[in-house]
């Protein structure tokens, strides 16, 4: 499961599909085309304008550009942004979803690309607490605050990662105590 980020072309606004329908469109907040009509009775008229928004105008589906986000990878992410500090941030804290759903105005954007820049080429991101595989130093799994627990065993143990390392404890069937910890810095 994952967040999906999409933006919608301007064909159909700048009038560059073809061909030009002669039917109610309607223009979602998202950029997204609607048939502003009801499908019961409209049903030809659906299948045809579903069929011409996935290829009107060179952008399959009349989307520009998307992209499919790992919600770990997500929540790592706001984990650093929030490690390097909001207040740089304001308009990433306002607009990034906590939901899986959202919508972003083009001016917000531009900020949101500005703050990216500054967090890519100037932010400190101070450390990360990882699990590593002592053998061949590959990491494993690394702590995230939104989730901590990262693993459920066959008998409900509970296998997770934090800020004090590695840890193991029984089930909450099973007294729900932590049975298991360790931590190496490095």
């Amino acid at each position: 499961m994952g967040l999906g980020a999409s933006v919608m072309c301007r064909c159909f606004v700048e009038g560059k599909t073809q061909p030009q329908l002669s039917v109610p469109i309607r223009v979602a907040e998202d950029g997204s085309l609607y048939l502003d009509l009801p499908l019961e009775g409209n049903e030809e008229i659906h299948v045809l304008f579903s069929n011409w928004r996935e290829s009107g105008c060179a952008h399959r589906g009349m989307v520009y550009e998307s992209e499919g986000i790992n919600w770990g990878a997500y929540r790592s992410f706001q984990q650093a942004l929030a490690e390097a500090g909001w207040e740089q941030f304001p308009t990433l804290e306002a607009e990034l979803p906590q939901t899986n759903d959202g919508v972003t105005s083009s001016s917000a954007a531009v900020q949101m690309l500005a703050e990216l820049a500054f967090f890519s080429e100037q932010a400190e991101l101070g450390q990360v607490t990882a699990l590593v595989d002592n053998d061949t130093c590959e990491e494993l799994h690394h702590y995230i605050a939104a989730y901590g627990e990262f693993h459920y065993g066959p008998s409900g143990d509970i296998f997770g990662v934090d800020e004090a390392g590695f840890f193991i404890r029984r089930s909450v069937e099973r007294g729900s105590q932590e049975v298991f910890r360790a931590m190496r810095a490095g």
